[in-house]
């Protein structure tokens, strides 16, 4: 995965991958409309940027630029189909943020 937010160079180091890979997925997930867009997606599989900015009710370069955020984090999909572009939950999306549940499992100590 492309590291596209800041972490000190000096310090990522004492991370373990999949937790700066988390870091980086929960982080694109911080703001409302990504929230929404990535709900609409799982119930409806794919969308238009026009569909999605009707949902979230923002200027469709506002929600681009969102969209953007979603797919560099590997949340989001894009294709395209007769020249219209679509936006689609990565596959794996669910099985990337099963780490939430592991992450708050109180049950399991904490792994280096």
């Amino acid at each position: 995965m492309e590291i596209y937010f800041s972490i000190g160079s000096s310090k990522k180091e004492q991370y373990l991958n999949y937790q700066i890979e988390f870091a980086l997925r929960a982080k694109a997930l911080g703001h409302a409309a990504r929230i929404a867009i990535v709900e609409y997606l799982s119930q409806y599989t794919f969308a238009t940027n026009e569909e999605l900015r009707k949902l979230v009710q923002l200027h469709s370069t506002t929600v681009f630029q969102h969209l953007s955020v979603l797919v560099k984090a590997g949340i989001v999909n894009e294709g395209f189909v007769d020249n219209r572009h679509f936006y689609f939950l990565n596959q794996t999306a669910k099985t990337q943020f099963a780490e939430v549940i592991r992450v708050f499992d109180s049950s399991r100590g904490f792994q280096k």
